[in-house]
Protein backbone atom coordinates (compact mmCIF):
# COMPACT_ATOMS: atom_id res chain seq x y z
CA UNK A 1 0.00 0.00 0.00
CA UNK A 2 1.10 3.39 -0.94
CA UNK A 3 -0.81 6.47 0.93
CA UNK A 4 1.05 9.70 0.43
CA UNK A 5 1.82 11.73 3.93
CA UNK A 6 -1.87 13.65 4.04
CA UNK A 7 -3.55 10.26 3.47
CA UNK A 8 -0.60 9.24 6.75
CA UNK A 9 -2.44 11.33 8.74
CA UNK A 10 -5.86 11.21 8.16
CA UNK A 11 -5.74 7.39 8.51
CA UNK A 12 -3.59 7.37 11.66
CA UNK A 13 -6.18 10.20 13.09
CA UNK A 14 -9.11 7.33 11.80
CA UNK A 15 -7.11 5.30 13.78
CA UNK A 16 -7.53 6.99 16.63
CA UNK A 17 -11.43 8.17 17.12
CA UNK A 18 -11.90 4.31 16.55
CA UNK A 19 -9.97 2.86 19.07
CA UNK A 20 -11.42 6.01 21.28
CA UNK A 21 -14.98 4.30 20.21
CA UNK A 22 -13.90 1.14 21.02
CA UNK A 23 -12.12 1.88 24.75
CA UNK A 24 -15.79 3.45 25.26
CA UNK A 25 -17.41 0.34 24.62
CA UNK A 26 -19.40 -1.35 27.47
CA UNK A 27 -18.21 -4.84 28.46
CA UNK A 28 -22.09 -6.12 27.88
CA UNK A 29 -22.86 -9.69 29.62
CA UNK A 30 -19.70 -10.14 31.29
CA UNK A 31 -19.79 -10.80 35.19
CA UNK A 32 -16.57 -11.78 36.15
CA UNK A 33 -15.59 -8.35 37.29
CA UNK A 34 -18.48 -7.73 39.27
CA UNK A 35 -17.70 -10.96 41.24
CA UNK A 36 -13.96 -10.79 42.38
CA UNK A 37 -12.11 -7.85 43.47
CA UNK A 38 -9.39 -6.24 41.77
CA UNK A 39 -5.84 -6.73 42.70
CA UNK A 40 -5.01 -2.87 42.65
CA UNK A 41 -1.64 -0.93 41.74
CA UNK A 42 -0.11 -3.64 39.40
CA UNK A 43 2.38 -1.99 36.79
CA UNK A 44 0.83 -3.26 33.50
CA UNK A 45 4.70 -4.24 32.13
CA UNK A 46 5.09 -6.82 35.28
CA UNK A 47 6.16 -9.98 34.09
CA UNK A 48 5.14 -11.65 37.24
CA UNK A 49 2.88 -10.79 40.87
CA UNK A 50 4.05 -12.32 43.74
CA UNK A 51 1.90 -11.86 46.59
CA UNK A 52 1.63 -13.84 50.54
CA UNK A 53 -0.87 -16.73 51.48
CA UNK A 54 -1.60 -15.55 55.19
CA UNK A 55 -2.46 -18.09 58.08
CA UNK A 56 -2.93 -16.70 61.48
CA UNK A 57 -2.95 -18.70 64.46
CA UNK A 58 -3.55 -17.77 68.53
CA UNK A 59 -5.90 -15.86 70.55
CA UNK A 60 -5.71 -12.51 72.74
CA UNK A 61 -7.23 -12.68 76.54
CA UNK A 62 -7.81 -10.15 79.38
CA UNK A 63 -4.72 -10.77 81.72
CA UNK A 64 -3.78 -9.38 84.98
CA UNK A 65 -1.25 -6.57 84.99
CA UNK A 66 2.14 -8.62 85.89
CA UNK A 67 0.91 -11.79 83.70
CA UNK A 68 2.89 -13.83 82.11
CA UNK A 69 0.67 -16.07 80.64
CA UNK A 70 0.16 -13.93 77.71
CA UNK A 71 -1.06 -15.91 74.74
CA UNK A 72 1.37 -16.50 71.81
CA UNK A 73 0.29 -16.06 67.94
CA UNK A 74 1.59 -16.82 65.27
CA UNK A 75 1.70 -15.77 61.43
CA UNK A 76 2.94 -18.30 58.58
CA UNK A 77 3.98 -16.22 55.31
CA UNK A 78 4.06 -18.22 51.93
CA UNK A 79 4.89 -16.29 49.09
CA UNK A 80 3.42 -17.22 45.76
CA UNK A 81 3.81 -16.31 42.52
CA UNK A 82 1.78 -15.73 39.94
CA UNK A 83 3.03 -15.25 35.57
CA UNK A 84 1.09 -12.45 33.53
CA UNK A 85 0.49 -13.71 30.31
CA UNK A 86 -1.17 -12.01 26.89
CA UNK A 87 -3.96 -12.34 25.26
CA UNK A 88 -3.99 -10.78 21.78
CA UNK A 89 -5.90 -10.94 18.68
CA UNK A 90 -6.27 -7.98 16.00
CA UNK A 91 -8.46 -6.34 13.18
CA UNK A 92 -7.91 -5.20 10.05
CA UNK A 93 -9.16 -2.53 7.69
CA UNK A 94 -8.04 -3.11 4.02
CA UNK A 95 -6.12 -0.98 1.12
CA UNK A 96 -9.58 -0.37 -0.65
CA UNK A 97 -12.01 -0.10 2.18
CA UNK A 98 -9.54 3.03 2.93
CA UNK A 99 -9.08 4.47 -0.08
CA UNK A 100 -12.83 4.28 -0.20
CA UNK A 101 -12.53 6.02 2.81
CA UNK A 102 -10.62 8.87 1.53
CA UNK A 103 -11.96 9.49 -1.36
CA UNK A 104 -15.56 9.82 -0.10
CA UNK A 105 -15.65 9.73 3.28
CA UNK A 106 -17.56 6.63 3.78
CA UNK A 107 -17.98 5.67 7.10
CA UNK A 108 -15.58 2.78 7.84
CA UNK A 109 -17.63 -0.44 9.40
CA UNK A 110 -16.05 -0.90 13.30
CA UNK A 111 -17.35 -3.92 13.47
CA UNK A 112 -14.49 -6.16 13.27
CA UNK A 113 -13.06 -3.50 15.84
CA UNK A 114 -15.77 -4.30 18.01
CA UNK A 115 -15.46 -7.46 17.94
CA UNK A 116 -12.11 -7.99 19.11
CA UNK A 117 -12.41 -5.65 22.21
CA UNK A 118 -15.47 -7.92 23.02
CA UNK A 119 -12.88 -11.34 22.18
CA UNK A 120 -10.44 -9.90 24.82
CA UNK A 121 -12.98 -9.10 27.54
CA UNK A 122 -14.82 -12.26 26.97
CA UNK A 123 -11.20 -14.71 27.81
CA UNK A 124 -10.84 -12.44 30.50
CA UNK A 125 -14.00 -12.79 32.20
CA UNK A 126 -13.43 -16.43 31.66
CA UNK A 127 -10.13 -16.79 32.46
CA UNK A 128 -10.51 -14.90 36.12
CA UNK A 129 -13.97 -17.33 36.83
CA UNK A 130 -12.67 -20.73 35.10
CA UNK A 131 -8.69 -19.91 34.81
CA UNK A 132 -7.08 -21.23 31.62
CA UNK A 133 -5.71 -24.81 31.80
CA UNK A 134 -2.86 -24.38 28.63
CA UNK A 135 -1.61 -20.96 30.86
CA UNK A 136 -1.55 -22.37 34.00
CA UNK A 137 -4.20 -20.39 35.53
CA UNK A 138 -6.64 -21.18 37.67
CA UNK A 139 -10.24 -19.36 38.27
CA UNK A 140 -12.54 -18.44 40.96
CA UNK A 141 -15.00 -21.83 40.92
CA UNK A 142 -12.49 -24.57 40.18
CA UNK A 143 -9.29 -23.67 42.33
CA UNK A 144 -8.04 -27.13 43.27
CA UNK A 145 -6.98 -26.61 46.46
CA UNK A 146 -10.55 -25.24 47.93
CA UNK A 147 -12.14 -27.24 50.65
CA UNK A 148 -15.19 -28.79 49.24
CA UNK A 149 -18.72 -29.51 50.62
CA UNK A 150 -20.62 -32.66 50.16
CA UNK A 151 -24.44 -31.43 50.99
CA UNK A 152 -26.77 -34.22 53.05
CA UNK A 153 -27.77 -36.56 50.50
CA UNK A 154 -31.29 -35.86 48.89
CA UNK A 155 -30.63 -33.40 46.26
CA UNK A 156 -31.53 -34.04 42.81
CA UNK A 157 -28.72 -35.94 40.57
CA UNK A 158 -26.48 -33.24 39.62
CA UNK A 159 -27.41 -29.61 41.60
CA UNK A 160 -26.49 -28.06 44.36
CA UNK A 161 -30.36 -27.03 45.57
CA UNK A 162 -33.20 -27.37 42.85
CA UNK A 163 -35.50 -30.44 43.55
CA UNK A 164 -35.24 -29.81 47.67
CA UNK A 165 -37.89 -28.43 49.52
CA UNK A 166 -37.06 -25.33 51.75
CA UNK A 167 -35.94 -27.24 54.55
CA UNK A 168 -33.20 -28.90 52.61
CA UNK A 169 -32.43 -25.81 50.94
CA UNK A 170 -31.63 -24.16 53.88
CA UNK A 171 -30.18 -27.00 55.23
CA UNK A 172 -27.38 -27.18 52.34
CA UNK A 173 -26.39 -23.53 52.86
CA UNK A 174 -26.04 -23.09 55.99
CA UNK A 175 -24.26 -26.30 56.08
CA UNK A 176 -21.57 -24.19 53.39
CA UNK A 177 -21.90 -21.09 55.54
CA UNK A 178 -21.08 -23.40 58.80
CA UNK A 179 -18.28 -25.43 56.94
CA UNK A 180 -16.38 -22.58 55.98
CA UNK A 181 -17.01 -21.01 59.39
CA UNK A 182 -15.27 -23.98 60.50
CA UNK A 183 -12.62 -24.16 58.06
CA UNK A 184 -11.88 -20.21 58.97
CA UNK A 185 -11.76 -20.14 62.81
CA UNK A 186 -9.14 -19.69 65.50
CA UNK A 187 -7.78 -21.77 68.36
CA UNK A 188 -10.59 -20.22 69.97
CA UNK A 189 -12.98 -21.60 67.53
CA UNK A 190 -14.32 -17.88 66.21
CA UNK A 191 -14.18 -17.61 62.22
CA UNK A 192 -11.34 -14.91 61.27
CA UNK A 193 -13.22 -14.73 58.13
CA UNK A 194 -16.71 -15.07 56.97
CA UNK A 195 -18.05 -15.57 53.27
CA UNK A 196 -20.48 -13.27 52.15
CA UNK A 197 -21.27 -14.25 48.48
CA UNK A 198 -22.92 -16.70 47.59
CA UNK A 199 -22.53 -18.15 43.33
CA UNK A 200 -24.76 -20.64 41.80
CA UNK A 201 -25.77 -22.59 38.99
CA UNK A 202 -28.17 -21.10 36.37
CA UNK A 203 -30.89 -24.52 37.05
CA UNK A 204 -30.28 -23.70 41.35
CA UNK A 205 -30.61 -19.90 40.87
CA UNK A 206 -33.50 -20.15 38.97
CA UNK A 207 -35.02 -22.60 41.01
CA UNK A 208 -35.30 -21.09 44.37
CA UNK A 209 -36.02 -17.17 42.65
CA UNK A 210 -38.87 -19.05 41.15
CA UNK A 211 -40.37 -21.75 43.82
CA UNK A 212 -42.76 -20.70 46.43
CA UNK A 213 -41.75 -21.48 50.01
CA UNK A 214 -45.04 -23.65 50.44
CA UNK A 215 -48.26 -23.79 48.66
CA UNK A 216 -50.14 -21.04 50.69
CA UNK A 217 -47.28 -18.36 50.08
CA UNK A 218 -45.98 -17.05 47.27
CA UNK A 219 -42.63 -15.51 49.20
CA UNK A 220 -39.79 -17.27 46.80
CA UNK A 221 -37.43 -19.29 48.73
CA UNK A 222 -34.67 -16.93 47.68
CA UNK A 223 -36.38 -13.90 48.94
CA UNK A 224 -36.65 -15.89 52.00
CA UNK A 225 -32.96 -17.02 52.30
CA UNK A 226 -32.09 -13.54 51.78
CA UNK A 227 -33.82 -12.92 54.72
CA UNK A 228 -32.95 -15.85 56.33
CA UNK A 229 -28.63 -15.19 55.82
CA UNK A 230 -28.19 -11.16 55.77
CA UNK A 231 -24.67 -12.26 55.92
CA UNK A 232 -24.77 -13.15 52.64
CA UNK A 233 -24.71 -9.78 50.39
CA UNK A 234 -24.12 -10.78 46.87
CA UNK A 235 -26.48 -13.89 45.29
CA UNK A 236 -25.67 -14.44 41.69
CA UNK A 237 -26.34 -17.03 38.70
CA UNK A 238 -22.87 -17.81 37.03
CA UNK A 239 -23.51 -19.68 33.90
CA UNK A 240 -19.81 -21.28 34.41
CA UNK A 241 -20.74 -23.57 37.46
CA UNK A 242 -23.02 -25.65 35.45
CA UNK A 243 -21.02 -28.84 35.16
CA UNK A 244 -18.07 -27.38 37.05
CA UNK A 245 -17.27 -29.95 39.47
CA UNK A 246 -14.60 -31.59 39.07
CA UNK A 247 -16.26 -34.47 37.18
CA UNK A 248 -18.03 -32.22 35.00
CA UNK A 249 -21.10 -33.83 34.86
CA UNK A 250 -22.71 -31.98 38.67
CA UNK A 251 -23.15 -28.51 38.99
CA UNK A 252 -21.00 -26.24 41.28
CA UNK A 253 -22.16 -23.62 43.91
CA UNK A 254 -19.44 -21.00 45.47
CA UNK A 255 -19.15 -19.55 48.70
CA UNK A 256 -16.44 -16.86 49.86
CA UNK A 257 -15.55 -13.79 50.79
CA UNK A 258 -15.41 -11.31 48.02
CA UNK A 259 -12.90 -9.17 49.63
CA UNK A 260 -9.42 -8.36 48.37
CA UNK A 261 -7.68 -9.52 51.13
CA UNK A 262 -9.08 -12.86 50.18
CA UNK A 263 -9.30 -13.40 46.57
CA UNK A 264 -8.87 -10.96 43.59
CA UNK A 265 -8.18 -10.96 39.73
CA UNK A 266 -4.62 -9.45 37.98
CA UNK A 267 -5.27 -7.89 35.06
CA UNK A 268 -2.53 -5.10 34.98
CA UNK A 269 -3.53 -4.16 31.09
CA UNK A 270 -7.35 -4.49 30.58
CA UNK A 271 -6.70 -3.54 26.79
CA UNK A 272 -4.08 -1.91 24.25
CA UNK A 273 -3.95 -1.25 20.90
CA UNK A 274 -1.29 -0.67 19.13
CA UNK A 275 -0.66 1.44 15.79
CA UNK A 276 -2.36 -0.05 12.90
CA UNK A 277 0.47 -2.11 10.81
CA UNK A 278 0.99 -2.02 7.10
CA UNK A 279 0.86 -5.57 5.83
CA UNK A 280 0.48 -6.41 2.07
CA UNK A 281 -3.33 -5.29 1.38
CA UNK A 282 -4.49 -4.17 4.59
CA UNK A 283 -3.75 -2.67 7.58
CA UNK A 284 -3.71 -4.70 10.60
CA UNK A 285 -3.92 -3.46 14.33
CA UNK A 286 -2.64 -5.34 16.88
CA UNK A 287 -5.11 -5.36 20.38
CA UNK A 288 -3.53 -6.99 23.53
CA UNK A 289 -4.31 -7.50 27.63
CA UNK A 290 -2.24 -8.57 30.50
CA UNK A 291 -3.66 -10.87 32.96
CA UNK A 292 -2.76 -13.59 35.57
CA UNK A 293 -5.88 -15.20 36.27
CA UNK A 294 -7.70 -15.33 39.85
CA UNK A 295 -5.46 -15.31 43.17
CA UNK A 296 -6.38 -16.56 46.81
CA UNK A 297 -4.78 -14.88 49.63
CA UNK A 298 -7.08 -16.55 51.71
CA UNK A 299 -8.06 -20.00 51.30
CA UNK A 300 -10.19 -20.57 54.33
CA UNK A 301 -12.42 -17.73 52.85
CA UNK A 302 -13.75 -20.05 49.75
CA UNK A 303 -15.97 -23.42 50.12
CA UNK A 304 -17.29 -25.16 47.18
CA UNK A 305 -20.18 -27.77 47.11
Amino acid sequence: MIFNDEQVVKIRELFRQIQTEIYGLDRADLTAITLVPAETNLKEWIRSYVYKYVTEVGYAKFVSDYAEDLPPVARFLQAKAVEIKTIADSYSFSEQELNEWLAIGTRIDTAEAETAKAKIDEKVDETILKGDAEAGFQGLINNANVTMYVPPVGADSGTVLKGRDLAGVTATIQGMIDAQKTLAANDAGKATVKADSLLLAPADYAYIATTPINANNSTTMLEWLKKTFPQIVTWAEVEELHNASASGDKDRAVLYKKDRKCVAYLLPLPLRQKQAQERALHCRVPCHARCGGTIFKNLKSVIYA
